[in-house]
């Protein structure tokens, strides 16, 4: 269940802050979508902006249950997308699946500077 892209429409690529359970890129990787984790590149305790200009320079949107990044995008710091999720309300299956209707529905270009609450 992946986007058919348009022209020169970019499938949306993630980033997991290190809040996210792992399960969620296992689950993200079996459909085939792009997913990395604060762990896997070595951010793990970097500052929220930190992992906001990380996934802004690799051009991902950020997935995450922290409040921190509503603020951020509030104070007009550019980034790719946010898919912001309620804290202690959601499993893994139900964010992933959650994210990968976000994934079939826009493409990177849809997601920069928004904020998807899922």
């Amino acid at each position: 269940m992946t986007k058919l892209l348009r022209g020169s429409d970019v499938a949306i690529r993630f980033h997991l802050d290190e809040h996210v359970d792992d399960e969620v890129a296992a689950r993200l990787r079996k459909v085939n979508i792009d997913v990395t984790t604060t762990a896997e590149i070595k951010l793990k305790g970097a500052e929220d902006h930190e992992q906001l200009a990380h996934a802004h320079s690799a051009g991902r949107v950020i997935v995450t249950n922290d409040l921190d990044y509503l603020v951020l995008n509030a104070k007009g710091i550019p980034h790719c997308g946010i898919a912001h999720y309620p804290k202690n309300d959601a499993s893994p299956k139900q964010i992933a699946t959650m994210l990968i209707a976000l994934h079939g529905v826009y493409d990177s270009e849809d997601m920069r500077n928004r904020v998807e609450f899922i």
